[in-house]
């Protein structure tokens, strides 16, 4: 619906219409985190395949995953998912300094061991657009300007991933 408002707005812009000025139309969250798991799938798959695949055995089972029919089946997979790459990283934080760690200093920890390991790089961003796109999901009915931010940062995973409606959709 979001992207035939647009094509509408084009239209009548094409005609020196002014009729559609004023319609905005905000994206469902529904399809906007379909897109959003599956950008992440065409991205990341095979970072994603690399841990999925400890408990998901065959490729329809990471396909399941990768390219999801609906974006709430990986709703209950997301938590534990990004969770364990923090306690991870707390673990290894903590033991390095010798001394329990605050939240930013794993923060900053995950961020040099990123600078230093470009697969680290590659796992952190996947990590922050697993976040992005559970915070979407949570946000669709609760947070509504915590969703549209959440459109914002998921924008670069769509321009990298040629999604030209979504790109639209977060722009307008």
């Amino acid at each position: 619906p979001v992207a035939t408002i647009c094509r509408l707005k084009d239209g009548s812009a094409k005609q020196n219409l002014d009729i559609y000025n004023d319609v905005h139309a905000l994206p469902g969250g529904f399809h906007s985190n379909l897109e959003m798991h599956r950008s992440r799938g065409e991205m990341f798959g095979e970072v994603i395949e690399t841990f999925f695949i400890c408990w998901r055995s065959t490729q329809a089972k990471i396909a399941w995953v990768t390219n999801p029919s609906d974006p709430t089946q990986l709703e209950h997979e997301m938590s534990p998912y990004i969770m364990a790459h923090y306690v991870t990283a707390s673990t290894a934080c903590a033991n390095k300094v010798n001394r329990p760690v605050s939240a930013s200093e794993v923060n900053e920890y995950m961020v040099q061991r990123a600078e230093e390991y470009p697969i680290i790089a590659l796992v952190l961003a996947e990590i922050r657009f697993a976040e992005v796109s559970l915070a979407m999901q949570l946000s669709e009915k609760s947070a509504q300007d915590l969703f549209i931010t959440t459109m914002r940062f998921a924008l670069v995973l769509f321009a990298a991933n040629h999604a030209p409606n979504y790109v639209r959709i977060c722009t307008e």
